[in-house]
């Protein structure tokens, strides 16, 4: 039961952090990823369902609309990072200009998400909404109810193999440091500049409190970056889930009176971490800026979660 448990929490992991990190590939107009994961899903699926499913864009350089092909079990798969109605809308009316449906008597929708629809899509013999779009959640909750071990073993293993990320030896990368790489990848590789924006950098003077010989420095650096990242920091972090934003809480909270204790100087510990995480995102070759990096932490300040207040 122990073992069952720790191969399902590690596979929801993985396949959550893929969703994340695909979605935010999709909003820098990155798609390598999602590409790559084409592959992937086909074994991932054949291990789950017993199917035979190939690439069809390895068969046909011009595949469009099917991804993934079982001419056995006469099924295919559409693999998109795209969550919006209308690519699924715009599937549904390619499968059936093609007349794909002589050959395929079922396709699926696999949207590398988090979604849930609640549009209505045409409903025919090969396609019926609530059984053939599969998201994330909806894998997981197939992967979840598999009683036969083995076969669950044998999906942890294409994932462990697939999607974990080959660090130095002994090197570990914490979940909350992957999540906070892509929070500042993201707000790092868009232009927003807004020189207008009307910024209050600490209403309740929690940067005066902890940074008192510093903070007229800070506040103006807040100001400043606050031009540039301040609304992609409120969008990522709007669509981050609570369980991910508690994590980084507390993984900041102990990182920060950590490095507190070690210096007694609240500026060099922030230097500290910020040299840490550098660290961390250049091992994975993670291209940040730095001012980003700064932006993110001082508002892990101002909301308390670096060097947080003694009770």
């Amino acid at each position: 039961m122990v073992n069952r448990e720790r191969y399902i929490k590690f596979i929801k992991d993985k396949l959550a952090l893929l969703a994340f990190r695909v979605h935010y590939d999709n909003l820098l107009n990155l798609t390598d990823r999602s590409v790559c994961c084409e592959n992937f899903f086909a074994n991932l699926l054949n291990c789950i369902f017993n199917y035979n499913l190939s690439n069809n864009n390895v068969q046909s350089s011009n595949a469009d609309t099917i991804d993934l092909i079982d001419d056995d079990n006469k099924i295919c798969f559409q693999v998109t990072s795209n969550e919006t109605t209308e690519k699924i809308r715009d599937t549904l009316n390619n499968f059936k200009d093609k007349n794909y449906q002589a050959k395929y008597n079922k396709l699926f929708i696999l949207v590398i998400s988090n979604k849930k629809y609640k549009a209505n899509f045409e409903q025919t013999s090969y396609f019926l909404q609530d059984e053939n779009i599969y998201t994330i959640p909806v894998l997981l909750k197939i992967i979840n109810a598999i009683v036969d071990f083995d076969k669950l073993v044998k999906i942890y293993n294409i994932i462990e193999n697939e999607l974990t990320v080959v660090e130095p030896q002994g090197y570990v990368v914490l979940n909350e440091v992957e999540t906070i790489s892509e929070i500042i990848k993201y707000i790092s590789g868009k232009e927003n500049y807004n020189p207008t924006d009307s910024i209050e950098p600490d209403p309740d003077k929690k940067i005066n409190t902890r940074f008192k010989s510093y903070a007229k420095r800070i506040a103006k650096e807040i100001v400043e970056y606050a031009k540039i990242y301040k609304s992609l920091f409120e969008e990522i972090y709007s669509t981050l889930s609570k369980a991910d934003i508690t994590k980084i809480s507390i993984y900041l909270m102990r990182e920060s009176v950590k490095n507190l204790e070690l210096v007694n100087d609240p500026m060099q510990a922030i230097e500290n971490m910020v040299d840490k995480l550098k660290k961390e995102f250049a091992i994975k070759n993670i291209n940040i800026d730095e001012g980003a990096l700064y932006y993110f932490l001082y508002k892990q300040v101002i909301i308390c979660n670096v060097f947080p207040n003694e009770e």
